[in-house]
Parts: structure tokens; sequence; C-alpha cells
């Protein structure tokens, strides 16, 4: 079965593939890329909360410069983006083996690792790199061994090259089994009349491994073949000779990272020169070289490699067995070829070309291969505008929308002052006998403190005491002065915490020469304690003196009975709720439960605005409102707000 495998049955398989295409064909296509992003990146972030965060260490055997390893990491950190996004941390490591014998890597630098991760909670180890399982069981610590493992290393057995793969019991396997001859023997039937192959290989450490396996294959070729080794010798001297080779002759490339000077070449460098200075085929055997001038065959893939070890870490990761892990050469070997090159060399219609081989950097046509995105592209342009026209008509049609409602705002602001302004017309006089207590008081106060200096042996202290009251007392009018006049503003102010007990005492002292006019008494039952919540004292009043007078208003309309106005406050868990009711004849149940929308009144003077007003005033406040009729009689008006622990 193609694909990665577990022994549990699960299969999952990706295919990748590219196309080289004009510049101004990806800038089209980058433009499909966004709307996608854009319709997937909220899905793809919803889908990564609330996975823990995981700690990997990849343990390479080689430098970081080694070319397969890009493409190695790059797969892994794929997988693991599509899996945990950013919910993961990837720590890399570079042994550099290639700078020692073999056995003799310094256990004083690995020590270096082991203290590193030591403090650090890793969930998952990776190994990569020929025979690199043997120096990670030499010399890492035993926290180290005790971690899951993925390891992907060459399978050399089919060279009888073995070694031991697997660093522990918990290790999943992605061994990379070579399979030179293949290509071999595909580039032969491909080119039948081709009487030399010439093998060309680097002397780096990886490049002397694939140099055996591509002696132990060269003596499996027919006796009618001529094979020459390109091998310890300089770049220079390489494309010297790949010039002027024999005609009906190939090239395998096998690996080129370093030539006989010490010279370093990435394998994508070494391809790009010897096929470009070559005058006969060249073939490769992995995807290092390929799309640089190497015509192809069956290709060892990096990148199906790393894919691989993606979704075998991702697996353990989410806790499964690494043991389970099955990898089969579909993972990593694809039948790949270059059509430019299978052009140049007239045999991209060779029957040789085995079925199902991927062909890459075709010819294409922009416009056929992207007409259903070119269509949708153009069918979203014509909807945006036809957007955008629509856009532009709400938005017209909401500024005239928003004009309208500023003026009707200012008009029912101008209802609401006129409101407060009938209220303050209906105690004006009771407020003039209100005012004129503290008034008096001070014109005898001051005549006292008169005649007490004017005495032969004035008392300091007692008129010390009468200059005290008279303080008292025009603070005591100043503040009904204040509170009449902030009534009267169209204004509110910033919120205050404010004891509620006060607020309260304040508004029922305002209130109360008219209540007491017409015969009516006040219970108030606060707490003992203050309870304050933040508000706009001012407001909070005006609501207060609205239930009051409402309660006073509908008293007067019974002509028997005691009329009496209780004012409650009580705490109910977090909130404060607030209460005045009365003995009057109760809320008519015709607009009962209209009671707080604007200009519904029972009265024949009242505007209708009181109540919406207080009932807009406590829902700004983030509070309730509510009005109810009592079994005995009378009507109760309440409102609740938060408490504020101070």
């Amino acid at each position: 079965m193609q694909g990665f495998e577990l022994k549990t049955g699960f299969s999952c398989n990706k295919v990748i593939s590219g196309l080289k295409l004009p510049v101004c064909c990806h800038k089209a296509f980058l433009i499909i890329a966004y709307l996608t992003f854009f319709c997937s990146g909220f899905a793809h972030a919803h889908s990564i909360v609330g996975k823990s965060e995981k700690n990997i260490l990849i343990i390479f055997a080689q430098s970081p410069s080694t070319p397969a390893y890009r493409l190695l990491i790059e797969g892994i950190r794929q997988k693991l983006d599509d899996e945990y996004g950013t919910g993961y941390n990837l720590h890399s490591e570079y042994l550099e083996l290639e700078h020692y014998p073999k056995d003799a890597y310094p256990q004083e630098r690995f020590n270096i690792y082991n203290q590193k991760y030591k403090s650090i909670k890793l969930d998952l180890l990776i190994c990569v790199g020929v025979d690199i399982a043997s120096t990670i069981k030499k010399h890492a610590d035993s926290y180290l061994l005790k971690l899951p493992v993925v390891t992907i290393d060459y399978d050399l057995s089919r060279y009888g090259m073995k070694y031991d793969l697997a660093p522990n019991d918990k290790t999943a396997l992605v061994s990379l089994k070579l399979n030179l001859g293949r290509t071999l023997h595909l580039a032969m039937d491909l080119f039948p009349r081709a009487t030399n192959v010439y093998f060309i290989c680097g002397v780096a450490k990886s490049d002397s491994l694939f140099l055996l396996m591509s002696q132990q294959e060269a003596a499996k070729i027919k006796h009618n073949k001529k094979v020459i080794f390109f091998t310890d010798i300089s770049m220079d001297e390489v494309l010297k000779k790949v010039r002027n080779l024999q005609a009906n002759s190939i090239v395998m490339l096998s690996s080129f990272v370093m030539d006989s000077r010490k010279l370093p070449y990435y394998n994508y460098e070494s391809f790009r020169l010897i096929s470009k200075a070559c005058n006969v085929p060249v073939f490769a055997y992995t995807d290092m070289g390929f799309g640089e001038g190497a015509i192809g065959g069956y290709i060892l893939s990096f990148r199906k490699a790393a894919e691989t070890a993606g979704k075998a870490a991702v697996y353990i990761l989410n806790g499964g067995n690494p043991r389970l892990v099955k990898v089969t050469e579909s993972d990593f070997y694809e039948y790949l070829f270059d059509l430019r090159q299978l052009k140049h060399w007239n045999i991209e219609n060779s029957p040789a070309i085995p079925e199902g081989s991927k062909i890459m950097y075709k010819d294409t046509d922009f416009l056929d291969v992207y007409k259903w995105q070119i269509l949708a592209v153009m069918l979203f342009i014509i909807l945006e505008s036809i957007l955008i026209v629509y856009l532009f008509r709400i938005n017209r049609r909401q500024k005239e929308i928003m004009n309208q409602k500023a003026e009707a705002e200012f008009l029912y602001r101008k209802i609401i002052r006129e409101e407060r302004l009938h209220r303050m017309s209906e105690l004006t006089a009771s407020l003039s006998h209100e005012l004129n207590q503290p008034l008096t008081a001070t014109i005898y106060n001051t005549q006292a403190v008169k005649r007490r200096i004017n005495s032969e042996n004035p008392d300091l202290d007692k008129i010390n005491d009468i200059l005290d009251h008279i303080i008292k007392d025009n603070k005591r009018a100043g503040g009904i002065i204040s509170s009449i006049r902030s009534l009267m503003k169209l204004e509110s102010r910033e919120k205050e915490n404010m004891n509620l007990n006060n607020v309260i005492h304040d508004t029922v002292r305002l209130c109360f020469p008219d209540i007491n006019q017409h015969h009516v008494s006040v219970d108030i039952s606060v707490p003992e304690k203050p309870v304050f919540v933040s508000g706009d004292r001012i407001q909070l009043q005006q609501v207060l003196l609205n239930f009051i007078s409402n309660a006073n208003n509908a008293m007067l309309k019974t002509t028997s009975g005691e009329r009496r106005i209780t004012i409650t406050l009580k705490e109910d868990e977090n909130w404060a709720i607030v209460s005045v009711s009365d003995t009057g004849p109760g809320i008519d149940e015709k607009i009962k439960d209209r009671i707080f929308n604007p200009f519904i009144t029972s009265g024949q003077n009242g505007f209708g605005i009181g109540l919406a007003l207080s009932r807009t005033i406590i829902e700004n406040h983030g509070g309730k409102i509510f009005a109810s009729n009592l079994p005995g009689g009378g009507a109760e008006f309440s409102f609740s707000l938060k408490v504020k622990n101070t």
C-alpha cells in the first residue's frame, strides 16, 4: 500500500507536485491564495486552541550545511504546524560527525547537549543521519534514551552494510532503503544505445557511501557496457572531463558534496555545474539535484521522507505507539522526470518511462490551467463592485438616518429637560419653605453673635459654636440650590462611588415640604451600614424624585385611608434594590406593561417621560427597573444596581 502506514490500519498519503510558471502567473495565483487564507485562517486558529505545548529535539548527524537537512526540517515543521500551530518548540542540534573518525565522537561535546536539555521536558527525539543511532546510544544520558524516538536514516542492507537504527525500543524507523539499481537500469532503458556509463562522486563521507553503492550496482552491468568512475578529483577536472565525453554515454551523478581539494559544494550546485557542462544525459538518485539538469529516474525524495517523518512524529506526540509505525518504499521513492530534459534528449514519449511517473516542469497554458480560478476572480470582482455600489448607497442612507436620529435625540433631550422643569415647578413652593429654615436660622445666629461680641465678657467658645451653625445652615441652603440647579441641567456627569443611603435621605429632604403639604407620611428603611454604588448622583436623585412624585400624585386621588410612602433599601447578594411604594390606587392595568415606555401616563398634566427617562438612566447604570401593584393596594416602583465594593 502506498503511503505512511501503521499496523493498526491507519493510512494517509500526500502527493507533492509543482509547476514553474511566469511571474505574472504567480501574482495571479497569490490573489487566489490570499482569498483562501482569509477564509480558512480562523478555522485553523480555532483547531489548535487547547492543545498542550510540545517540545521536540531533532539531532542531525552532520553539519547544518548538509542540503538534505533543510528539506527534512522544513517537511517535519510543516506537519507540526498543521497539527499544533505555534503550540510546539522544535530544538535542533548538529553533531558534525564528519569531522571525527568512526566511533570517536568526544563525550565532552555530547555532554553539552545532555546538560542543555536536562531541564527541558522533551516529548520526542528525532535522529537524522547515517549511523546516528549508535552515537546517541553511546553518549546520550538516560533521560534522552527513554524518550520516544523517530529515526531517519539510510537502510543499506541491500548493499551489505548494516548498523543499528534504533536508539531504544520506543523507536519509529523511517529507514530510507536505497535502491540505486532502478535508476541505473531505467537510464540504460531510456538510452539503449549507450555503451559507456560514467559514475561521478565526491570525496565527502556521504559521497563515499554513494560511491560504494554505485560500485556494487556497476558490477551488475552487462559486459557490453563500459563503466568509468570519476572520483577523487576536483570540480574543475570533472567539468573538463564531462565536456568531451564519448557519444552514446550516460552519466550517473550520485552525490558530490566535496571535491578532492576539500572545497564544499551543495548537491544543487554540483548538478547545475556538471549538467550544464556535460554533453550527454545526466541522471540523479535523489531529489537533491532534480530540476538542475538531471533527467530524473527512480528518485529518493527527501521531501516525501520528511513528510513521512512528520506524520510519525505527530502520531507519537498524540499518544501513538512508535513500534506500530511502518514505512514502505513508496513513502520516500517515486518515479520523477524533468520534461525539459526529456524533450532535450528527444525521449519524452519513450515507452521506457514507467506508467504513473510524475512529470515536472511541464509547459502549461496559464489560461487553460487556471480558467476556473480566473472565472472565480472575475466573479469576485463583479460581486465586489456590486457590493461597493450597494455599500455606497447604504452609507448615504445611513448618514441621512444619523442626521434624523441626531435631530430626534436633540428633541428628546429638550423634552427631558422640560420634564425636569415641570417637576421643579411643582416643588418650587415647597422648596421656598425648605430654604426659609436655614436662612432664618442664619439671621438669628448672626444677631446672636453680634450680641455676644458686644458684651463685656464675650464667650469665644459659644461664639465659635454659633458660627459653626451659621456655616452648616448656609451649606444646607447651598446644597438645596445646587441640587435644584443640577436637576435643571441638560447634561450628565461622570459616575462616582456614592452611598445610596445618603442619596435617599437627600432626595426625601428635597421633596419633603411638598409631601408634607399633602399630609403624606414617609417611612425610610435603609441598612445601618453604607451601601455604595457607582453612578451619577443627580441622575439617581431624578429617578427617586420621579418615583416619590408619582407616588405623591397617585395618593391625591384617594379620599380616604392613610397616605403613606415607604422607601426601602436592601441588598440581595451583589445587588442593591431601592423600592418606593404608596397606598394609592395602583397602576392602571391597561398601561401596566407599558408603564416605562415614552409618553405613557395616567396623569392629566404629565408628559409621560419621567418613567421612560428613569428606565434609560438605570439601564445606563447597568441596572434594572420594574414596577408592580401591591396585594393590599398601591403600587411599588423599584430599581436595582450592582453594589460597589469599597
